[in-house]
Protein backbone atom coordinates (compact mmCIF):
# COMPACT_ATOMS: atom_id res chain seq x y z
CA UNK A 1 0.00 0.00 0.00
CA UNK A 2 2.74 2.55 1.07
CA UNK A 3 4.48 2.33 -2.82
CA UNK A 4 1.12 2.73 -3.81
CA UNK A 5 0.26 5.40 -2.14
CA UNK A 6 3.90 6.90 -3.27
CA UNK A 7 3.02 6.01 -6.96
CA UNK A 8 -0.11 7.59 -6.92
CA UNK A 9 1.73 10.95 -5.54
CA UNK A 10 4.42 10.46 -8.54
CA UNK A 11 1.20 10.54 -10.82
CA UNK A 12 0.04 13.40 -9.55
CA UNK A 13 2.97 15.20 -9.70
CA UNK A 14 3.93 13.90 -13.24
CA UNK A 15 0.31 15.20 -14.46
CA UNK A 16 1.33 18.27 -12.85
CA UNK A 17 4.01 18.85 -14.27
CA UNK A 18 2.61 18.12 -17.39
CA UNK A 19 -0.33 20.57 -17.39
CA UNK A 20 2.63 23.16 -16.48
CA UNK A 21 4.46 22.21 -19.40
CA UNK A 22 2.01 22.74 -22.01
CA UNK A 23 0.76 26.15 -20.34
CA UNK A 24 4.55 27.24 -20.96
CA UNK A 25 4.42 25.77 -24.59
CA UNK A 26 1.01 28.00 -25.45
CA UNK A 27 2.41 31.16 -23.96
CA UNK A 28 5.58 30.76 -25.81
CA UNK A 29 3.78 29.86 -29.26
CA UNK A 30 1.69 33.10 -28.37
CA UNK A 31 4.26 35.30 -28.04
CA UNK A 32 6.22 33.78 -31.49
CA UNK A 33 2.91 34.08 -32.95
CA UNK A 34 2.93 37.77 -31.56
CA UNK A 35 6.63 38.60 -32.38
CA UNK A 36 6.23 37.15 -36.32
CA UNK A 37 2.99 39.40 -36.70
CA UNK A 38 3.57 42.75 -34.34
CA UNK A 39 4.70 44.66 -37.52
CA UNK A 40 1.31 46.61 -38.20
CA UNK A 41 2.34 48.83 -40.88
CA UNK A 42 -0.78 50.44 -42.47
CA UNK A 43 0.79 50.75 -45.84
CA UNK A 44 2.94 47.88 -46.05
CA UNK A 45 6.00 49.43 -45.40
CA UNK A 46 5.71 51.00 -48.89
CA UNK A 47 8.05 54.39 -49.51
CA UNK A 48 6.87 57.72 -51.68
CA UNK A 49 9.00 56.91 -54.96
CA UNK A 50 9.41 60.39 -56.62
CA UNK A 51 12.19 59.86 -58.96
CA UNK A 52 11.70 56.33 -60.77
CA UNK A 53 14.29 56.34 -63.77
CA UNK A 54 11.30 54.22 -65.36
CA UNK A 55 8.96 57.23 -64.86
CA UNK A 56 6.28 55.37 -62.03
CA UNK A 57 6.18 58.02 -59.43
CA UNK A 58 3.44 57.33 -57.08
CA UNK A 59 2.18 59.84 -54.17
CA UNK A 60 -0.48 57.63 -52.86
CA UNK A 61 -0.18 53.39 -51.39
CA UNK A 62 -3.05 50.88 -52.07
CA UNK A 63 -4.14 49.84 -49.88
CA UNK A 64 -3.80 52.26 -47.04
CA UNK A 65 -5.62 54.44 -44.61
CA UNK A 66 -5.60 57.06 -47.40
CA UNK A 67 -8.72 55.46 -49.22
CA UNK A 68 -12.05 56.10 -48.13
CA UNK A 69 -13.05 52.04 -48.31
CA UNK A 70 -9.76 51.19 -46.39
CA UNK A 71 -11.76 49.28 -43.31
CA UNK A 72 -12.62 46.80 -46.36
CA UNK A 73 -9.73 47.03 -48.42
CA UNK A 74 -7.25 46.28 -45.53
CA UNK A 75 -7.42 42.65 -45.53
CA UNK A 76 -6.81 43.31 -49.50
CA UNK A 77 -6.33 39.80 -51.11
CA UNK A 78 -7.18 38.10 -47.58
CA UNK A 79 -3.95 39.42 -46.02
CA UNK A 80 -3.90 41.87 -43.36
CA UNK A 81 -0.90 44.39 -42.99
CA UNK A 82 0.41 42.63 -39.98
CA UNK A 83 0.92 38.91 -42.26
CA UNK A 84 2.07 40.94 -45.54
CA UNK A 85 4.85 42.60 -43.44
CA UNK A 86 5.60 38.83 -42.08
CA UNK A 87 6.25 37.92 -45.61
CA UNK A 88 8.66 40.38 -46.82
CA UNK A 89 10.67 39.77 -43.64
CA UNK A 90 10.83 36.01 -43.15
CA UNK A 91 14.31 35.14 -43.65
CA UNK A 92 14.73 31.89 -45.18
CA UNK A 93 18.83 31.62 -44.73
CA UNK A 94 19.88 33.00 -48.14
CA UNK A 95 22.94 34.59 -46.70
CA UNK A 96 24.32 36.18 -49.58
CA UNK A 97 26.40 38.88 -48.19
CA UNK A 98 27.64 39.77 -44.50
CA UNK A 99 24.97 41.97 -43.42
CA UNK A 100 27.34 44.95 -42.51
CA UNK A 101 28.66 44.60 -45.79
CA UNK A 102 26.16 44.92 -47.84
CA UNK A 103 25.34 48.29 -45.83
CA UNK A 104 28.46 49.87 -46.19
CA UNK A 105 29.36 48.94 -49.95
CA UNK A 106 29.51 51.96 -52.20
CA UNK A 107 28.16 51.79 -55.89
CA UNK A 108 30.91 51.45 -58.25
CA UNK A 109 31.46 54.21 -60.27
CA UNK A 110 30.16 57.00 -57.54
CA UNK A 111 30.29 57.15 -53.28
CA UNK A 112 26.59 56.70 -53.26
CA UNK A 113 25.59 53.44 -51.27
CA UNK A 114 24.86 50.45 -53.27
CA UNK A 115 21.45 50.21 -50.99
CA UNK A 116 20.51 53.76 -51.89
CA UNK A 117 17.02 53.72 -53.12
CA UNK A 118 17.73 55.30 -56.65
CA UNK A 119 20.25 52.77 -57.28
CA UNK A 120 17.91 49.50 -56.06
CA UNK A 121 15.10 51.30 -58.40
CA UNK A 122 17.12 50.70 -61.30
CA UNK A 123 17.00 46.46 -60.86
CA UNK A 124 13.08 47.00 -59.64
CA UNK A 125 13.43 46.20 -56.47
CA UNK A 126 10.83 48.14 -54.32
CA UNK A 127 12.04 51.33 -51.82
CA UNK A 128 10.93 50.51 -48.19
CA UNK A 129 10.51 52.76 -44.87
CA UNK A 130 11.87 51.64 -41.76
CA UNK A 131 9.23 49.72 -39.76
CA UNK A 132 9.15 47.28 -36.65
CA UNK A 133 10.74 44.02 -39.31
CA UNK A 134 12.85 46.11 -40.79
CA UNK A 135 14.43 49.02 -39.27
CA UNK A 136 17.17 49.50 -41.37
CA UNK A 137 14.34 50.39 -44.44
CA UNK A 138 16.13 47.46 -46.75
CA UNK A 139 14.31 47.30 -49.81
CA UNK A 140 11.61 44.65 -49.84
CA UNK A 141 12.22 40.57 -49.77
CA UNK A 142 15.68 41.80 -48.46
CA UNK A 143 16.42 40.77 -44.62
CA UNK A 144 19.09 40.30 -42.14
CA UNK A 145 19.67 36.86 -40.97
CA UNK A 146 21.49 35.73 -37.99
CA UNK A 147 23.86 32.27 -38.66
CA UNK A 148 26.61 30.96 -36.72
CA UNK A 149 26.63 34.25 -34.08
CA UNK A 150 27.41 36.59 -37.66
CA UNK A 151 24.83 38.67 -39.37
CA UNK A 152 23.91 38.29 -43.22
CA UNK A 153 21.86 40.02 -46.00
CA UNK A 154 19.74 37.64 -48.04
CA UNK A 155 16.47 37.32 -50.01
CA UNK A 156 13.80 36.36 -49.21
CA UNK A 157 10.41 34.67 -51.52
CA UNK A 158 9.40 38.29 -51.48
CA UNK A 159 11.55 39.29 -53.67
CA UNK A 160 10.66 37.79 -56.70
CA UNK A 161 6.96 36.93 -55.69
CA UNK A 162 5.96 40.43 -54.71
CA UNK A 163 4.29 43.20 -57.59
CA UNK A 164 3.84 46.16 -57.46
CA UNK A 165 1.85 48.09 -60.36
CA UNK A 166 1.37 51.74 -60.54
CA UNK A 167 -1.67 53.29 -62.29
CA UNK A 168 -1.33 57.25 -62.29
CA UNK A 169 -0.24 58.17 -58.74
CA UNK A 170 -1.16 55.14 -56.86
CA UNK A 171 1.23 52.27 -56.12
CA UNK A 172 -1.05 48.95 -55.87
CA UNK A 173 0.66 46.23 -53.94
CA UNK A 174 0.04 42.82 -55.42
CA UNK A 175 1.60 39.94 -52.74
CA UNK A 176 2.47 37.01 -53.93
CA UNK A 177 2.57 38.37 -57.64
CA UNK A 178 5.91 38.14 -60.29
CA UNK A 179 8.33 40.32 -59.42
CA UNK A 180 9.71 42.98 -62.03
CA UNK A 181 13.43 42.70 -60.56
CA UNK A 182 16.45 42.40 -62.62
CA UNK A 183 17.92 40.26 -59.90
CA UNK A 184 21.06 39.43 -62.86
CA UNK A 185 21.88 42.66 -63.21
CA UNK A 186 21.62 43.70 -59.44
CA UNK A 187 23.95 40.49 -59.11
CA UNK A 188 26.25 41.18 -61.46
CA UNK A 189 26.69 45.33 -60.17
CA UNK A 190 26.98 43.87 -56.96
CA UNK A 191 30.25 42.15 -58.11
CA UNK A 192 31.55 45.23 -59.71
CA UNK A 193 30.85 46.83 -57.01
CA UNK A 194 32.78 44.66 -54.34
CA UNK A 195 35.67 44.30 -56.95
CA UNK A 196 35.90 48.49 -57.02
CA UNK A 197 35.98 48.16 -53.37
CA UNK A 198 38.64 45.76 -53.00
CA UNK A 199 41.06 47.22 -55.87
CA UNK A 200 40.69 51.09 -54.65
CA UNK A 201 42.46 52.01 -51.96
CA UNK A 202 39.99 55.01 -51.38
CA UNK A 203 37.27 53.60 -51.52
CA UNK A 204 38.34 50.21 -49.15
CA UNK A 205 39.34 52.66 -46.53
CA UNK A 206 35.90 54.49 -46.57
CA UNK A 207 33.70 50.77 -46.42
CA UNK A 208 36.43 49.35 -43.71
CA UNK A 209 35.39 52.79 -41.77
CA UNK A 210 31.72 52.10 -42.11
CA UNK A 211 31.51 48.49 -41.08
CA UNK A 212 33.79 49.31 -38.50
CA UNK A 213 31.31 52.14 -37.23
CA UNK A 214 28.51 49.54 -37.55
CA UNK A 215 29.68 47.35 -34.92
CA UNK A 216 28.14 44.10 -36.08
CA UNK A 217 30.20 41.67 -37.75
CA UNK A 218 34.27 42.92 -37.61
CA UNK A 219 36.50 44.51 -35.42
CA UNK A 220 39.70 44.60 -37.26
CA UNK A 221 40.78 46.21 -40.72
CA UNK A 222 42.43 42.31 -42.19
CA UNK A 223 39.49 40.48 -41.22
CA UNK A 224 37.42 42.97 -43.04
CA UNK A 225 39.08 43.23 -46.43
CA UNK A 226 39.81 39.41 -46.49
CA UNK A 227 36.21 38.78 -46.13
CA UNK A 228 35.92 41.36 -49.05
CA UNK A 229 37.82 39.47 -51.32
CA UNK A 230 35.62 36.57 -50.26
CA UNK A 231 32.57 37.79 -51.17
CA UNK A 232 34.35 39.53 -53.72
CA UNK A 233 34.99 36.10 -55.69
CA UNK A 234 32.25 33.91 -54.33
CA UNK A 235 29.80 36.84 -56.15
CA UNK A 236 31.63 36.46 -58.83
CA UNK A 237 31.95 33.21 -59.27
CA UNK A 238 28.04 32.91 -59.06
CA UNK A 239 27.74 34.90 -62.44
CA UNK A 240 30.02 33.30 -64.21
CA UNK A 241 27.96 30.25 -63.58
CA UNK A 242 24.83 31.51 -64.26
CA UNK A 243 25.70 33.56 -67.27
CA UNK A 244 23.64 33.39 -70.00
CA UNK A 245 24.32 33.56 -73.82
CA UNK A 246 21.01 35.32 -74.40
CA UNK A 247 22.18 39.53 -74.46
CA UNK A 248 18.97 40.92 -72.72
CA UNK A 249 20.03 44.28 -73.77
CA UNK A 250 19.40 43.74 -77.29
CA UNK A 251 16.27 42.02 -77.17
CA UNK A 252 13.47 44.64 -78.32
Amino acid sequence: MHTLSKLGKLTKWLAIGLIILAIVIAISAKIKHYQRFKDNNEYRGADIVNNSQFLDNYQKIYPSPDFKNWETSKNWQGWSPAQSMWYYNATQGSDLLPYDFFLSLEQSNSQSLFRDNQHIDQFRYIPQQKTKLNPDALPLGMVKDEYQNKSYLGFTCAACHTSQIVYQDTAIRIDGGPAMANMDGFMRELEVALSMTLNSAEKQQRFVERVLALDINYDNKTAIVKDLAFYQLQISLYNYINTSDTHTDTLG
